[in-house]
């Protein structure tokens, strides 16, 4: 993105940003996102929250970690865990494999996209665990997935369509 727009070259990211110079940027609100779900997992009584991150050089990862570490701090509670994954069904799976062998084990964890949540979901359930009844889990973006019956994963929806339509407006 930075060659192109030092040639002069109009460049827009969509759901992603980087510091630079001449480089626009279409995002959701990833901050909030974070917050929001810091809020829902305290207001429903959780307390032993982890968080698995998404590709480490995202700032989608960033913001929503960031805006959920941040809400826990301001509510007087801290993230008990944190797992590094790569947005992928298979490394949502394994990082929460790796939370669930802490003692005491999380009893909720946010991931920072709906893939990786489902995985979790999966590792939890061969575990032997219930999900919402022994730990809950949110995830990120609303993708069509989220609603199957299997899952009804709960998730924060990224506003795509009103995104779409900034970036080529």
């Amino acid at each position: 993105a930075e060659t192109y727009a030092r040639s002069g070259t109009p460049v827009i990211l969509f759901n992603r940003y980087v510091d630079a110079p001449n480089v626009s940027a279409v995002c959701a609100d990833n901050l909030a996102g974070g917050r929001l779900v810091a809020d829902t997992l305290l207001d429903s009584g959780h307390q032993r929250l982890a968080y698995i991150a998404g590709t480490q050089d995202t700032s989608t990862s960033r913001d929503r970690e960031r805006g959920f570490v941040e809400r826990l701090a301001e509510r007087g509670c801290e993230l008990i865990s944190r797992a590094q994954a790569d947005y992928t069904y298979e490394s949502g799976y394994a990082a929460t494999t790796q939370l669930l062998a802490i003692d005491p084990r999380p009893d909720a964890i946010f991931c920072a996209n709906d893939i990786m949540a489902i995985g979790a979901i999966d590792a939890i359930r061969e575990q032997g665990l219930r999900v919402p009844d022994d730990i809950s889990v949110i995830g990120f973006d609303d993708i069509p997935m989220a609603a199957w019956g299997a899952y009804q994963l709960t998730t924060v929806r990224q506003e795509v369509d009103a995104m779409i339509d900034k970036t080529i407006g």
